[in-house]
């Protein structure tokens, strides 16, 4: 029986078949990083490519971390694909990954809530920092959003 994920990462997709055997090696290092149970979140952004094919095949392995797959109809861009994941997500802790492996990953574990770190952004502070060869992936406390839901 799976444990709930305390980590969950959302990577979004778009013609990215080339890297994912990558993606998902690099979170199979994470995973055993970690001090919880991880959850990857992969939204194929009407990707153009096999890329949802490759992630099937990828995912039916066993892993140490649990896996959700999501295929949008079709290309509606990178921050829809970031909400449908972050929707998705499970996690206590978020994090998003670019699935291109543009930037190495430096793990940090904030208890900043998330809804406060997307406040800050929307105020151009940066949620992904720098931090000597390597781009500080940070996992932000999972909260409600300070407003009501849509009825």
């Amino acid at each position: 029986m799976e444990q709930r994920p305390v980590y969950s990462v959302v990577v979004p997709v778009y013609r990215n078949e080339p890297t994912l055997p990558a993606v998902v090696e690099r979170l199979e290092a994470l995973a055993g990083e970690l001090d919880g149970p991880l959850e990857a979140g992969f939204v194929v952004d009407g990707s153009p490519d096999a890329s949802v094919v490759v992630l099937r095949r990828l995912l039916a392995d066993e892993r140490l971390f649990s896996s959700q797959l999501i295929s949008l109809s079709r290309n509606f861009g990178s921050f829809s694909a970031v909400r449908a994941g972050l929707a998705a997500a499970q996690g206590d802790y978020l994090a998003m990954m670019a699935a291109d492996l543009q930037e190495p990953v430096v793990i940090r574990v904030t208890d900043v809530p998330f809804w406060d770190a997307v406040e800050a952004l929307c105020k151009e502070a940066p949620m992904l920092t720098w931090e000597g060869d390597g781009l500080s992936l940070r996992f932000l406390r999972k909260t409600r959003p300070p407003y009501p839901a849509k009825r």
